[in-house]
Formats: structure tokens, sequence, C-alpha cells
């Protein structure tokens, strides 16, 4: 197997159920075996990374606002990674199974960056991952009754140590930064790989943050991200992709010119 490096920037071990969401995601990504890295000085999180079984890295730099910047997140779990180990941020509130792990093995050994669509479920219990009944149920509830997100959202990226030696200071939480990396792997050259058919990304439905709301697109940190894409015309997403992954295949986009194609018309009409 591949190396595998899962790292992410919890929120605040606060909110009851964001505790649990984001507990039940910490815990599927060590049953994958999956080293795990958790960052980020919130309330709570260290003594619960240790609990979990979580690496706990405290220290990050942060925005004029106090939100983290993911650049400094990358540069911190790819410093405690090795040469040509396969990292993975995720969102704290994903669930993954063994099909991750499956689809890792399949990722060429040249620089890439996977993606895939989540599917949105409510989640309000604690998940024995050690359980292989519950996860099995688990699993077939999602896919039966989950919502596949619009491609717009991005909420994992998988990639190479070295694949980012550019990443400007974008922060965590806001629009656009997920959009970056797909827009910047594209003007790098570098292969876009979606997994959406091959791994099921189990995201716990919960309220979304009043900033993230009420001035999702306007807030200053919103348009900080977005100044990086050159603006929302530029906005990438996984319809981008220039390959999928089918039953442990990549095959060829052959429709990834469409997204850009139809952003420019959008934005000349």
């Amino acid at each position: 197997m591949n190396k595998f490096t899962i790292f992410s920037l919890p929120k605040p071990l606060l909110d009851p159920h964001i505790s649990l969401i984001q507990r039940n995601a910490i815990s599927s990504w060590i049953k994958t075996g999956a080293n795990t890295i958790i960052i980020g000085d919130e309330e709570n999180i260290e003594e619960e990374s240790n609990k979990l079984g979580a690496k706990h890295i405290g220290t990050i730099r942060k925005s004029e606002f106090g939100t983290p910047l993911l650049n400094d997140a990358f540069r911190i779990a790819e410093g405690q990674s090795e040469d040509g180990e396969i990292l993975m941020y995720s969102n704290a509130d994903m669930i993954f199974f063994d099909d991750l792990v499956k689809a890792v093995e399949k990722l060429p050994s040249s620089h890439f960056l996977a993606v895939g669509r989540r599917t949105d479920f409510n989640i309000n219990f604690p998940v024995d991952f050690s359980n292989n009944n519950e996860i099995d149920g688990l699993k077939e509830k999602a896919k039966k009754n989950g919502k596949v997100h619009s491609p717009a959202g991005i909420d994992y990226f998988i990639f190479r140590k070295g694949f980012l030696d550019n990443m400007p200071p974008l922060v965590v939480g806001r629009i656009g930064w997920d959009n970056w990396m797909i827009w910047n792997a594209k003007n790098k050259k570098i292969s876009i790989i979606d997994l959406t058919k091959d791994v099921l990304a189990i995201h716990q439905n919960h309220p979304s943050l009043r900033i993230n709301t009420d001035t999702r697109k306007t807030n200053p940190e919103a348009l900080h991200n977005i100044s990086f894409i050159k603006g929302r015309g530029n906005a990438c997403t996984i319809e981008d992709a220039d390959y999928k992954m089918v039953n442990g295949k990549i095959v060829k986009n052959y429709f990834s010119f469409l997204p850009k194609l139809k952003r420019y018309l959008r934005s000349i009409f």
C-alpha cells in the first residue's frame, strides 16, 4: 500500500453535534490505516486528538480575523511526510471507508490532484467503525438516502508531496480556496482525477456558519480567496477533472472542456 496521510483543520469541539461528527470523521480516517494529523489550536482539539489516536500539531498561522491559513497547514502536513508520500486534505466532517484506500493504491506515481463529489447524509449518532455490520448498513443507507453534492463543493484533495509549491495564503472555511486548487492544477498541467465513482465520501450534514450563509460570497475572507483565482469565472469544479476513476481504472474524461466553456459563455452573455 502507498504511504498515506490524512490531515485536517477541525472546528472547536464545543457544539455537541459538531463534536460528534468530527469524532466520527477522524475515527473513520484512523480506521483506514492512514496516518492522521489534526492541525490547529481550537478548543478541545488536542485532547480529543489524543483520545482518538491522531497526531496533533497546534501552531498554525492565521488571517487577521483569526482563521487558519491553508498554505501553512499544507506546509505542516508536507513536513510530517516522507518523499513521494501521498497526502490528503479533508474537511473535518467527512467519513471515508476502505474504498478510499483502494483508490489511493491505484493513483499514479507522478503528480496528480484527486478529488470527488461528496454524499450529503444526516448522522446524529457515534459510529462504531469496528462494527462491520454497522458500517455496511451506514454505507447502504447513505447510498440510498443521501444526496450527491454539486461538483462545485469540494471537500477533499489527494496529491503527492511536492505538488503544491505555490499555494497562496488561502483561508479555510471560506469559498474559493477549493476552486483555486483545481484551477492551479489546470494551470500547471497536472492531471486531475475524479474519484466519485469509486469512493463513497459521506458528508455529515450540519448547519453552516452564519458567515457562510449571510455573507458567503462577500465577506472579506471569501473575497480574499476568490482574488487568487482571478475572479469567479475561473472557479473550476470537479467537472473540470481530466480523468475519472471507474472500478479502479483511470479513464479519460472527454467532457472536461465543457465547464470552462460554460463559464466563458456566462461571462459574455
